[in-house]
């Protein structure tokens, strides 16, 4: 048995569940996989910074989310106050094995330099899937591009 979701992208579309959830925190170093291992860089925003009730809902719904980012303080790297689809993992990484909860947005966008340290406010508006652990590194890095192609024209057309 792989470690792929059980429906398929055409289902996960219809399956598109709506949330209004915001968190905001600091971006921090992470792991250095999404950019490294994965091709797809995260800015990971510091679950200890996160409102108490936030966490709790989040513990209680692990998985990968849409929505929006924005930064809220001037950052050179970033247009304060503009609005980037993105795509997020809320949980602990059950492919690599974790214990702690992590949020790694990736924002739909190029940018020219880092941000650490800049804080950035998540709008969470749809719940893609659950988490799920990879039998490999490959299949969760095909999930994970799969999740932004399928996501990246609806989340633009909002």
């Amino acid at each position: 048995m792989t470690g792929k979701p059980a429906i398929t992208a055409a289902e996960a579309i219809r399956l598109w569940e709506k949330i209004d959830l915001t968190l905001e925190g600091p971006i921090v170093h992470g792991f250095g996989r999404g950019k490294s291992q994965l091709q797809c860089p995260t800015a990971n925003v510091d679950p200890n910074c996160v409102r108490e009730e936030v966490k709790e809902i989040l513990a209680q719904r692990m998985g990968v989310y849409a929505g929006y980012a924005t930064f809220s303080c001037n950052n050179a790297a970033a247009d304060h106050g503009e609005r980037y689809p993105m795509v997020m993992s809320i949980g602990t990484n059950p492919t690599y094995e974790n214990c702690n909860l992590t949020i790694e947005a990736h924002l739909m966008h190029e940018f020219k330099e880092d941000f650490y340290g800049a804080t950035l406010k998540l709008e969470v508006t749809h719940l893609i899937r659950t988490n799920t652990k990879f039998v490999s590194f490959e299949e969760l890095k095909t999930a994970i591009f799969d999740d932004i192609k399928l996501y990246a024209q609806r989340l633009k057309r909002q």
